[in-house]
């Protein structure tokens, strides 16, 4: 992601309260890896990045139809490289969300 594009994401509402869930702080995030927009009462907000410190965290965060402010919740997790937090943080269905798939464990039904 460019610089431009990383401010972007950073200013953006929806990404800044998803990010709200997540063991990290925006401030902290050096480069978004992959992302997923959400919408209201539809697919959570999901994204996997960088942080400034070399670890890797993800988020995945959903709200209501009223927005962030009523019915939302998410969870995130950080570990030392990006194959560790795919294996050990992440589910299947996050992983294919982003095309991040893990052939040994998404090619399994209900992991």
């Amino acid at each position: 992601m460019n610089t431009e594009e990383l401010s972007e994401f950073k200013g953006d509402y929806d990404w800044k309260e998803a990010v709200g869930f997540a063991p990290f702080g925006m401030e902290e995030i050096e480069d978004v890896i992959a992302l997923e927009e959400g919408a209201n009462d539809e697919e959570s907000w999901i994204a996997v990045v960088k942080l400034t410190d070399g670890r890797f965290g993800y988020v995945d965060a959903w709200c209501d139809y009223t927005g962030w402010d009523c019915w939302s919740g998410g969870s995130g997790g950080i570990r030392e490289t990006l194959a560790d937090l795919q294996r050990f943080e992440m589910t299947s269905q996050q992983r294919r969300r982003l095309n991040m798939e893990l052939p040994d464990l998404d090619d399994v039904p209900n992991r």
